[in-house]
């Protein structure tokens, strides 16, 4: 495609984009980064050009996805939020796309709004009064006026159809796709890892943010019930309410068989994956649940909370087990349960990964672009 042939210009809001090594990388700059690099491969049919605008313009993609900083630093929250409400309608774009639930409000552009979940409204305790107030309200008047809402799960699209009044036609969902580099390693280089970061020889692993919605005190209480030969490591930075998890640790006398790695970059995370005998994963809300996906792809066998979305990305057909989060008896049996099975079957494992192969991010690009054109008036509804 050359310029001359370009029909669209869509201009995308993409501060929360980040090349700072860290957790977030896993969160909303992973959807972000991944979805940009495979839109211009989604858009070859189509006429579209696109101008990403971030703080970070370090930030490489193909030619017809230019990043460019804006004017002024948008490092803190206030500045962003001035340049999206000010800035962002006077450039020159057919469609803008606001990646992060909030749209200007002032704009007469057509556009499209990606709302991740609705966590700050299930979890207000969790976010500031300011910040709980600017997304509960700002993003759902962006939600009612977008042409198009874009979210990551059957669940959060339920619940933005039903708690902020969004005709649920509207959504399109765009599952996170997960990393062809998540898969099963040979044994000997799990093995060779093992030794190499003196891991236990069995180990239950969680991954995600040190937080009360992960509901690791109910989790920690459950392992308090296995057998003393296995323990549980803790993969994730630390969030609010961080002291109250080590006093559950503490209290039950787990200090050596409970480790706390905080964060991991994707590499050593596939190897830890590989080696855990078994993912746990017992949040109680979630927008998707990568992690979930990713343990999978891995071949690792998965217990997993029964609520919010997580049985979308666990699967419903027996991929994994789900269990009551609730329920600390269910999460201690569903553990238990798991590590008595025979999970190293060829067959068993396959059936995992079978499971994730829809998770890619060449579809979730395409929702996106199909999403674009419906807000553009290119496609029908």
């Amino acid at each position: 495609m050359n310029t001359s042939e370009i029909k669209y210009h869509v201009g995308l809001s993409a501060h929360l984009l980040s090349n700072q090594p860290g957790y977030r990388q896993a969160g909303i700059h992973n959807y972000l980064t991944e979805t940009l690099r495979h839109l211009p491969a989604a858009s070859s049919e189509h006429d579209i050009r696109y101008s990403v605008y971030s703080s970070d313009s370090t930030i490489e993609y193909e030619p017809m996805l230019k990043v460019s900083s804006p004017a002024w630093s948008t490092a803190s929250p206030i500045a962003r939020i001035l340049w999206e409400q000010l800035a962002l309608p006077l450039k020159s774009v057919d469609l803008i796309h606001s990646t992060a639930f909030v749209s200007p409000l002032l704009s007469r552009r057509p556009s499209v709004v990606t709302v991740y979940d609705l966590s700050f409204i299930r979890f207000p305790e969790a976010l500031p009064q300011t910040r709980k107030y600017y997304l509960s309200v700002l993003g759902r008047l962006s939600a009612q006026r977008a042409r198009r809402v874009i979210t990551i799960s059957e669940h959060s699209r339920d619940e933005i159809a039903n708690i902020w009044n969004v005709p649920v036609e509207k959504i399109e969902i765009a599952y996170p796709g997960v990393d062809p580099e998540f898969r099963i390693l040979p044994i000997e280089k799990v093995q060779q890892f093992r030794t190499s970061q003196n891991l236990p020889e069995r180990f239950i692993l969680h991954v995600g943010t040190l937080q009360p919605r992960k509901n690791l005190i109910r989790l920690i209480q459950a392992f308090n019930k296995l057998d003393n030969d296995i323990h549980l490591i803790l993969v994730g930075a630390k969030g609010w309410y961080f002291d109250r998890i080590m006093s559950s640790i503490t209290e039950l006398g787990l200090q050596h068989r409970i480790h706390l790695l905080g964060f991991i970059p994707t590499e050593e995370m596939v190897k830890l994956y590989n080696a855990a005998e078994l993912f746990a994963f017992p949040s109680l809300y979630e927008g998707f649940g990568m992690p979930v996906v990713e343990a999978l792809a891995c071949g690792t066998p998965v217990v997993a909370s029964r609520s919010s979305s997580i049985p979308e990305a666990a699967g419903r057909d027996g991929t994994a087990t789900l269990f009551d989060p609730t329920n600390v008896d269910d999460i201690a049996y569903a553990m238990h349960n798991s590590l008595q099975q025979n999970n190293n079957d060829p067959k068993v494992k396959e059936m995992r990964t079978n499971h994730t192969h829809k998770f890619t991010w060449m579809n979730t690009a395409q929702v996106h672009v199909s999403a674009y054109l419906r807000a553009l008036g290119e496609r029908d509804e």
